[in-house]
C-alpha cells in the first residue's frame, strides 16, 4: 500500500504502515523503552534517592509527600513517586524494576504522543521514525531508565498538547473537560513547570490565531479546576508542615529556581544550584541528542524556514510548542539539561517529518551530508560496542593489571556471563554486517522508507548489546554489595547508624536494608557512637573516612568490615563495629 506525500508540488511515494507493521514496530518500542529496567540495581546519585522514597512511600503507606529516611523531600510534586508506589503495592513488593517503571512507561508515553500528532499530519512512518530517534537519543535513552521527574512531566506536557489539539480540532465539551483537568493534574509532575509549558503554548498559538473568545474563556475555567486538583495536596501539606512546607514546596523550589537571587544567607539549594547563562541549552544539547544531532539541527531549519509546506493549523502549533518551552527553559535562571527533556518528542517528530518531506534529489548537499555522517556515527556505535567487548574477552590479564587494578571486568561477573556476552557479539556482528548488505541493496524508490526505517533498526540492534553489556556494567556501578555486607556482619540486636549525609547514599542502605538509620555528620559524633562497648553498636561510613574516626575511638580499635566485592564501587563504604566478630554459622551434619 502506498501513499503519496506531496512536497514542492511533486509527488512522493511512502509505503504506508500495514496493521502488522504498526504492531510489530510499536511492540519493538515499547520493548526497547522496557530494556534496562529490570536488569540492575539502583545507582548513585537518581536512582538510589529517588528510589529510596519510593521504597519508602511503599512500605510506610504515607503517600503525601516523598520522604527518604524520614525526612520529607519537598522539591517535586510526588506523581513519580505516586506511581512507583502503587507498581510496587500491586506486585506486593519492592524491587529496583518496579521503582524504574514509572520513568520507562511515561518515556514510551510522551515519544508516543508524539507519534499520535505525526499520524495527525499524515506521516505515520516519519511518527515512528521519531519515536525510535527520540527513544535512542542518549539523554532521553539514559532518563526513561531513571528514577527521575523529567521524563514524567515529558509525559504530561504532551498528553495534555495532545488533548488540547483534540478539544480544539473536534469542539467537544468532553474533550476540553479532560484537557482542563490533564493540564491542571500536569502540576503533580514537577509543579508549576508542567503547567507552563501547557498554557504558554496555548494561549501563545491562540493569540496568534486571533481566537479572542479561547483566549479569554479557557484560563478562567482553568483556575478553578487547577484549585479543585492541587488545593486538597496543598491543604494536606499545611496541616502536615505549616507555613514552612508550604514555602519549601513552592516559593523555595518553585520561584527559587527561575530567578536570581543576590542575598548568600538563602541555602544554595535551589536559590544558586544549577545557575546558567541564556545560551546553555544551545550550547549542551547537541551533546545530548546524539547520535541524531546533525538531523535534528537540519529539521530545525527546515521547519522554521518558509515555503516548506508546513502551513497547516497542527504544524503551526508544534512550532508554538518548541519555540513557548524553549523561552520558559532560557529564561529560567536555573538550567540542566535534562529539563529540555520534554521538548524532544517534539523535536523528534519534526526531524521525522523533515525526512519524510523529502526524496534523495531534494536533499541540499549539507543535509545530504548530515544524514551520511548520522549512519556512519550510528553504524560504528553499533559495531563497536559488541567489538569492545570481544576484546574485553580476549585481553591479556596484563591489559587489567594495567587498567583495572588486575580485575577482568568482563569474567567477574560470572565465566558463563562472559563466555554468552562474548558468543552474543558475535552474533550481533555478523547481523549488523548482513543488515548492511541489506539496505545496500534496496532500490532508490525504496530509500525514502529505508531511511525512516533505520532508527527502529538502530533500536532492534542496541536491545541485545545493552542487555549484554548491563552486567559487567552493573558490577561495576553497583552499592547491593555495600548492604549485604552490612545485612550479614551485623546482628538484629545492634544499633545501626550512617556515617554521611548524602541522599544518594543513605537512599541506598535505606532501600536495601528497609531500616531509618541516625545520621551522623561528623567523626566525632560516629566515635561516640561507638564508645559504649557494652551497647553494640555499628557505623556504616565511607571508606575515606575511616582513618579520621579510628583515631577518635576510646580504647581498642573498632573492627572494620568490608565487602570483597571487585566492582569500582565494592569497596565504598566500610562498616566500623564494637562487637566482636560474629561466630560462624554451625552447620547440621546429614
Amino acid at each position: 500500500m502506498m501513499a503519496e506525500i506531496v512536497y514542492g508540488g511533486r509527488q512522493i511515494a511512502a509505503r504506508a504502515l500495514t496493521p502488522k507493521e504498526r504492531f510489530l514496530l510499536l511492540f519493538l518500542l515499547a520493548l526497547f523503552c522496557l530494556t534496562g529496567v529490570f536488569d540492575h540495581t539502583l545507582w548513585p546519585p537518581n536512582d538510589s534517592r529517588e528510589g529510596a522514597m519510593i521504597a519508602e512511600m511503599s512500605r510506610t503507606g504515607d503517600w503525601l509527600t516523598p520522604a527518604i529516611n524520614g525526612e520529607p523531600y519537598l522539591e517535586k510534586p510526588p506523581l513519580l513517586h505516586w506511581t512507583g508506589a502503587l507498581f510496587c503495592k500491586i506486585a506486593g513488593r519492592v524491587n529496583e524494576g518496579l521503582v524504574r517503571l514509572p520513568a520507562a512507561i511515561y518515556g514510551f508515553g510522551a515519544i508516543f504522543i508524539a507519534y499520535l500528532f505525526a499520524c495527525q499530519l499524515g506521516y505515520e512512518r516519519a511518527g515512528i521514525a521519531g519515536a525510535f530517534m527520540c527513544a535512542t537519543s542518549i539523554m532521553y535513552m539514559e532518563y526513561s531508565r531513571i528514577v527521575l521527574t523529567d521524563v514524567c512531566i515529558a509525559f504530561v506536557a504532551m498528553l495534555s498538547l495532545w488533548l488540547f489539539w483534540q478539544a480544539y480540532t473536534r469542539k467537544q465539551a468532553f474533550w476540553w473537560v479532560i484537557f482542563l483537568f490533564s493540564s491542571a493534574l500536569s502540576f503533580y509532575a514537577k509543579g508549576l513547570l508542567g503547567p507552563g509549558f501547557i498554557w504558554v503554548t496555548i494561549m501563545a498559538y491562540l493569540l496568534y490565531r486571533r481566537e479572542w473568545k479561547l483566549v479569554w474563556i479557557l484560563p478562567a475555567l482553568f483556575v478553578p479546576v487547577f484549585i479543585l486538583c492541587v488545593g486538597p495536596w496543598v491543604w494536606a501539606l499545611y496541616k502536615k508542615g505549616g507555613i514552612e512546607y508550604l514555602n519549601t514546596a513552592f516559593v523555595a523550589n518553585q520561584i527559587g529556581r527561575f530567578f536570581t537571587f543576590s542575598d548568600k544567607t538563602l541555602p544554595p539549594d535551589p536559590y544558586f544550584c544549577n545557575k546558567e547563562p541564556f545560551y546553555y541549552y544551545f550550547k549542551m544539547l547537541p551533546v545530548y541528542l546524539l547520535p541524531w544531532s546533525l538531523l535534528m539541527i537540519a529539521a530545525l531549519v527546515h521547519w522554521f524556514k518558509k515555503g516548506r509546506g508546513l502551513s497547516d493549523p497542527l504544524s503551526v502549533f508544534l512550532r508554538f510548542a518548541v519555540v513557548s518551552m524553549s523561552a520558559i527553559l532560557c529564561l529560567s535562571a536555573a538550567k540542566d539539561t535534562r529539563y529540555a527533556i520534554p521538548l524532544f518528542p517534539i523535536l523528534f517528530l519534526m526531524t521525522g517529518v523533515w525526512i519524510a518531506q523529502k526524496t534523495e534529489s531534494s536533499f541540499a548537499a549539507w543535509e545530504k551530508w548530515a544524514i551520511r555522517l548520522t549512519g556512519i556515527l550510528t553504524a560504528l556505535l553499533l559495531f563497536l560496542i559488541p567489538m569492545l567487548v570481544i576484546g574485553l574477552y580476549a585481553a591479556p590479564q596484563a591489559i587489567y593489571d594495567h587498567f583495572t587494578k588486575g580485575v577482568d571486568i568482563l569474567k567477574a561477573p560470572g565465566t558463563f556471563y562472559a563466555r554468552f556476552a562474548f558468543a552474543a557479539c558475535v552474533l550481533v556482528l555478523i547481523l549488523e554486517a548482513a543488515s548492511v548488505f541489506k539496505f545496500r541493496k534496496f532500490s532508490s524508490s525504496e530509500r525514502l522508507n529505508n531511511l525512516l526505517l533505520y532508527p527502529a533498526l538502530y533500536a532492534a540492534f542496541l536491545i541485545p548489546l545493552e542487555a549484554v553489556v548491563m552486567p559487567a556494567y552493573d558490577h561495576q556501578r553497583t552499592l547491593l554489595p555495600c548492604a549485604d555486607i552490612a545485612r550479614e556482619e551485623i546482628p538484629g540486636n545492634a544499633r545501626i547508624a550512617l556515617g554521611f549525609d548524602e541522599g544518594c547514599y543513605i537512599g541506598v542502605f535505606t532501600f536495601y536494608l528497609d531500616r531509618r538509620f541516625p545520621v551522623l555528620v561528623s567523626p566525632r559524633e560516629a566515635a561516640d557512637f561507638l564508645s559504649n562497648p557494652n551497647l553494640p553498636s555499628a557505623v556504616i561510613i565511607k571508606s575515606e573516612d575511616t582513618e579520621k574516626i579510628e583515631k577518635l575511638i576510646m580504647g581498642d580499635r573498632a573492627r572494620v568490615v568490608k565487602s570483597r566485592h571487585t566492582g569500582l564501587n565494592g569497596g565504598s563504604f566500610r562498616i566500623l563495629a564494637n562487637f566482636p566478630e560474629p561466630r560462624p554459622k554451625e552447620h547440621a551434619h546429614e
